[in-house]
């Protein structure tokens, strides 16, 4: 009897796991583009290009990105950094980083580390030297192909 009572509940322990599993893959498939990551690989062909645009769009896109097309207009609706540069700027230069032809890579490094406006600078323990380095280079790509 008890060892019967023990496999019932072992087996509704797994079913219970199984069903949590499934249904939290299910919810990342869901998520929105504003929290999903998926490198866009256009234009990338070096290793430390490609890898650039992955740290970017990991650490920098949720504020230097692009609107996401399924979010209604109004405030909240651009990312903030994408917002100051646009407000800085006021259309002379693109307001989104990547569309930036005037980067250099020294100019990325110096905002990463000591930040400006309402940028915070980022430690070393947040983006390492081997990934600013990347995401400079990805930054100034366009710059160097002008």
């Amino acid at each position: 009897m008890k060892t019967s009572r023990a496999r019932f509940a072992l087996t509704g322990a797994v079913a219970i796991a199984t069903s949590w599993v499934l249904a939290t893959a299910a919810f990342a498939e869901e998520q929105s583009s504003w929290t999903t990551f998926t490198p866009r690989g256009s234009e990338s062909t070096s290793p430390q290009l490609k890898r650039g645009e992955e740290v970017y769009q990991a650490k920098c896109n949720l504020c230097h990105g692009r609107v996401a097309k399924d979010v209604a207009p109004g405030p909240g609706a651009q990312m903030s950094g994408t917002q100051a540069l646009a407000a800085k700027y006021g259309g002379k230069k693109p307001a989104v980083l990547e569309d930036r032809t005037d980067l250099t890579a020294d100019v990325v490094k110096l905002y990463v580390r000591h930040g400006a406006g309402i940028m915070p600078f980022f430690r070393k323990t947040e983006v390492s030297d081997a990934e600013l380095d990347a995401i400079a280079a990805w930054l100034a790509r366009k710059r160097a192909r002008r």
